[in-house]
């Protein structure tokens, strides 16, 4: 029975809803007064109801807004159209009698209301308020609290002349809204009697001084002489440019960088004037050889555009300067070095100074360069080089008569003020197959000579600080020698050296075994480390 009550009321409903045709439309409240309905609308700070509804015959466009009696006892109210369709719906509200809508209210956030706005004094009259203006001054830094009954808010910037309770005085526009706010004060334009109207001033273009042209002749030039420079100036703003100065700069066509020259004042520039001259400026000595162009700048109190105050001259010149060059330097407190002389100074700087001499045997590494440090301390970078390596009879080089290793250490480029490290073991071998040139077929003899070192950039500025040389003795060596000594030193105390990879000595020591020579050794901290003993030097890490 209750199946059947429910069937019938819903075919008696449907039949209702088909007879009198109703459409859909879903509307959003925007309140009853106009400012209510800008706020909802135009700023979106606030939401108003969702009210759906059937009603007879209309469909109304999405987005309309209307001011209208919906009929559902709340009076007229403005009403945004939200959604809307060509059938009803169960869960909307139906409406019998068609509401009077109207026409659609097309700019309601430009409808006349009032409206929010922050004023801020220039001025009680117009030539204080423009002279403020122009000057983008302002009498205080109050920003009054105005509601405004007009059409369209005040723009930003905008100078009006209104009386909104403080007397007739001009302000500025600093901020506004659509929307009503919470104001101190209000003006309504629509009163005939209500001080209001725009102002439009004429403010005067501050100096604009243009950097017009910069002329210098193309002739080459060296170093340390004097060149002319012509200059153009035009002052194209409508106030005279006072203190006004400019600047000469040489600028490089290969890297663009500039160096100043000289300065000049020029003093004041009337609107319109031009102002040509010229002055002497000494290109400097330290000035690199390149092709060169003039940069000019003007400067003055108050331009107004920055962008044309600078200009490059057309033409340009040669300078005749200082070359520049790498210059490698050997640092021998950073060169360390081990051979079979076992009292000699780690660090090659030590050894020179206490006149002691490397032992280099005939077989087995002779000499073990463990690290070379070369310095850059040129003005550019080096191209990569090599270390030559040479035995003298005297410490003078001579390719000549000195024997010249046939190997050698590559060194790779090194930026100016930086340095590279390299390292190199050089065997009885290497020594066995050096030779004079011209003589491919004599061996160096056993004695003492100079080793020298020497570093060979072809484009170094000073090859006079590029060479290292100390004493060394190139010997033949023998198993039996090596036994004998190895016998001796497990059998009396012997001297450990503990060094760093940059030649310090960190600690130095007697030792009466493996042991207590191992028993040290293990108590050492993380790190690199060169141990130096009687028997050898070596490398360890830990």
């Amino acid at each position: 029975m209750k199946k059947l009550t429910f069937l019938v009321l819903f075919t008696i409903f449907s039949i209702s809803i088909n007879s009198q045709n109703y459409k859909f439309n879903e509307f959003m409240d925007l309140g009853v007064t106009i400012e209510t309905a800008i706020r909802r609308h135009c700023t979106g700070t606030t939401q108003g109801a969702l009210i759906k509804t059937n009603l007879p015959n209309i469909i109304l466009p999405k987005e309309n807004i209307y001011r209208f009696d919906l009929g559902l006892g709340n009076g007229i109210r403005y009403y945004k159209v939200i959604n809307s369709a060509n059938s009803p719906s169960s869960n909307a509200t139906n409406i019998n009698t068609l509401p009077n809508f109207g026409q659609p209210i097309l700019d309601i956030c430009n409808s006349l209301s009032w409206k929010y706005h922050r004023p801020i004094l220039i001025g009680s009259t117009e030539l204080e308020a423009k002279n403020n203006f122009c000057s983008k001054k302002t009498v205080n830094n109050i920003r009054e609290k105005v509601n405004i009954k007009i059409e369209k808010p005040l723009l930003e910037g905008e100078v009006y002349l209104m009386n909104f309770g403080l007397g007739n005085k001009y302000y500025k526009i600093i901020a506004s809204d659509y929307a009503k706010g919470d104001s101190d004060y209000d003006l309504d334009t629509t009163n005939n009697n209500a001080i209001f109207s725009k102002v439009f001033f004429n403010c005067p273009t501050p100096p604009d001084l243009k950097a017009v042209k910069a002329s210098v002749s193309s002739s080459s030039i060296n170093a340390g002489s004097n060149k002319t420079l012509s200059y153009e100036v035009k002052n194209i703003g409508d106030l005279t440019a006072t203190s006004t100065r400019l600047e000469f700069h040489i600028s490089s066509t290969t890297t663009n960088s500039r160096e100043f020259l000289v300065s000049k004042s020029i003093g004041s520039v009337n609107t319109n004037q031009t102002i040509t001259g010229s002055i002497t400026a000494k290109i400097p000595l330290g000035t690199k050889t390149d092709t060169y162009k003039i940069f000019m700048k003007v400067s003055t109190n108050g331009d107004s555009n920055s962008g044309n105050n600078t200009v490059y001259s057309s033409s340009s010149f040669k300078v005749n300067g200082v070359q520049e060059y790498p210059d490698l330097v050997f640092d021998t407190g950073v060169i360390t070095a081990t051979s079979d002389c076992f009292n000699c100074s780690f660090a090659i700087k030590e050894l020179i100074k206490n006149n002691e001499r490397h032992i280099a045997n005939e077989n087995g590494i002779a000499l073990d360069f463990l690290q070379i440090k070369i310095d850059n301390k040129g003005t550019v970078s080096s191209t990569p080089t090599k270390i030559k390596y040479y035995l003298s009879s005297d410490s003078k080089l001579d390719p000549k008569k000195d024997y010249e290793f046939k190997v050698s250490t590559d060194v790779p480029s090194i930026n100016k003020n930086s340095f590279k490290s390299v390292a190199k073991s050089l065997t009885g071998l290497d020594f066995r197959d050096a030779r004079v040139s011209g003589d491919n077929n004599t061996e160096p003899p056993y004695g003492n000579y100079f080793f020298i070192m020497k570093i060979d950039p072809k484009d170094e500025s000073n090859q006079d600080n590029n060479v290292v040389k100390f004493l060394i003795k190139y010997r033949e060596n023998s198993s039996k020698i090596s036994l004998t000594r190895n016998a001796q030193n497990s059998l009396k105390p012997s001297k450990l050296d503990i060094y760093d990879f940059t030649g310090n000595i960190l600690k130095s020591t007697k030792v009466n075994s493996t042991e207590q020579e191992n028993t040290i050794i293990n108590s050492l901290p993380s790190g690199l480390y060169i141990i130096k003993t009687p028997t050898g030097t070596r490398k360890i890490t830990k």
